[in-house]
């Protein structure tokens, strides 16, 4: 009996972001039961299914990650947007107060809607325009 891999739907990409969790959860739990089952096997001397199974994991994951630093990605290049800064950060010296006004507005904003205390504290302690002083 050989494996057939489980994979995600045809239509994934078009789902909405509910179905796209479930879906991602379901392709999941199915690789793992796999790896599982195939760890649990009788020895025979041969372990190539559990290493592909354990290195489908290992691409699931790491796909799930791309996928997230992706929309971090996006985003980021969406507020560089929309405070007229390129992606190093730099600005004219002409949009440069008015980038920085930006800026703030932007973080109060993002911070108001924080409920966790946690989160709120590691945004304040992480938050991408406040890696150094611009008075200096």
């Amino acid at each position: 009996m050989s494996f057939v891999p489980p994979q995600l739907p045809d239509d994934f990409e078009s789902m909405d972001e509910d179905e796209r969790a479930r879906e991602q959860e379901q392709f999941r739990r199915l690789l793992k039961r796999r790896i599982f089952n195939d760890a649990s096997s009788p020895w025979e001397g041969f372990n190539n299914p559990l290493q592909m199974d354990i290195a489908r994991q290992e691409a699931q994951r790491r796909a799930a990650l791309d996928e997230s630093l992706r929309e971090v990605d996006s985003e980021m290049e969406r507020i560089n947007g929309v405070l007229g800064i390129a992606s190093d950060g730099w600005t004219p010296n002409e949009s440069f107060e008015s980038a920085k006004e930006r800026a703030r507005l932007i973080r109060e904003e993002g911070l108001a809607v924080v409920g966790d205390d946690r989160l709120k504290e590691m945004t304040e302690q992480h938050w991408p325009f406040d890696d150094c002083n611009e008075d200096e």
